[in-house]
């Protein structure tokens, strides 16, 4: 954690929406010793009980969700675009059939027992999973339920509040 200083949680602004749209995010849930990641282009954040909030969103059919389910903690790295192709082939690759943890390029770095981020991220925000909820089908609009839910594995969303900010020096 040499190379990252904590900044005030409330202090984290990155140009959100091209960051998640343009750049992704790699969520990742477990320890040093265990752990499963996985990119994302989706995510929200904003304050809600009066807390900082992060909500990823992850399928059951995704590896990546069995970990976030016994894990009480995940984070959430933003890299710079040179890290694109990584970030492809954890997003298009399951931990059930690749080996996630020995991934070229990316080094882990154990986040107080809690959980795993990587020494590559410019940003990494720490989050303490709250709540979590299943889409529920009926609720959704039928042009998003066919475009994105055409074999019904509906996201389940995880609400993790945001307990660090860290920001590589």
């Amino acid at each position: 954690m040499d190379n990252f200083e904590k900044k005030e949680v409330l202090s984290f602004s990155s140009n959100l929406l091209n960051n998640i749209l343009q750049n992704w995010l790699l969520i990742t849930c477990g320890n040093i010793n265990d752990y499963n990641m996985m990119t994302a282009s989706w995510g929200t954040f904003g304050i809600l009980w009066n807390k900082p909030i992060a909500q990823v969103f992850i399928r059951p059919s995704r590896y990546t969700f069995e970990y976030i389910l016994k894990n009480d903690y995940f984070s959430i790295s933003f890299f710079d675009s040179s890290y694109k192709d990584t970030l492809n082939i954890l997003g298009s690759k399951s931990g059930r059939d690749f080996d996630k943890m020995n991934i070229e390029g990316l080094k882990a770095i154990d986040y107080e027992g809690k959980t795993v981020f990587f020494e590559q991220a410019k940003q990494v925000l720490i989050c303490k999973k709250i709540y979590s909820l299943k889409m529920q089908s009926e609720n959704i609009e039928t042009d998003i339920k066919n475009n994105f839910y055409k074999n019904g594995d509906y996201h389940h969303i995880f609400y993790g509040e945001i307990i660090d900010f860290l920001k590589k020096i």
